[in-house]
């Protein structure tokens, strides 16, 4: 499955960031079984898991923090921050992270008499790496044919 997700980022962060606005985004790719499980002619359900590859990045807009500054949480994902304070040097208003992890959901669908599918599913989307996570619990809901 593909996957593009926008991840607004709350006020509380901004707050942290010291930033008026800010992109932050989600592309998944992730591979798996999908197991079908008849319930009626009409109705189903099905199980859904696998591996994934997640690529987060983000880009801080109107900034007021410096370098040197104290590092707050926030930091901590989007630069790596690894002292108490932001790196003198480099970009710290843009970042990117890769992961590697997995995918868990159910869903259920309904034959229509044209012969698509609609469907609903929930997933739990899961990666982690360099010492972050990256957790996504998107609900779906669709048309397959």
């Amino acid at each position: 499955m593909l996957f593009f997700a926008d991840l607004p980022l709350r006020q509380s962060s901004l707050t942290l960031a010291q930033a008026g606005s800010a992109s932050s985004y989600l592309f998944a790719l992730t591979l798996g079984p999908v197991i079908n499980i008849p319930v009626t002619k009409e109705w189903g359900g099905y199980l859904v898991f696998g591996g994934g590859y997640y690529h987060r990045w983000g880009t801080l807009s109107s900034n007021t923090t410096f370098p040197g500054s104290f590092c707050t949480p926030f930091f901590i994902w989007w630069t790596g921050c690894s002292a108490a304070s932001i790196p003198a040097s480099g970009s710290f208003t843009t970042s990117d992270q890769n992961h590697f992890g997995y995918d868990v959901g159910a869903g259920i669908s309904r034959k229509m008499p044209s012969g698509v599918d609609l469907y609903a599913e929930f997933r739990l989307m899961h990666g982690s790496g360099n010492g972050t996570t990256t957790d996504v619990r998107p609900i779906t809901l669709g048309v397959r044919w």
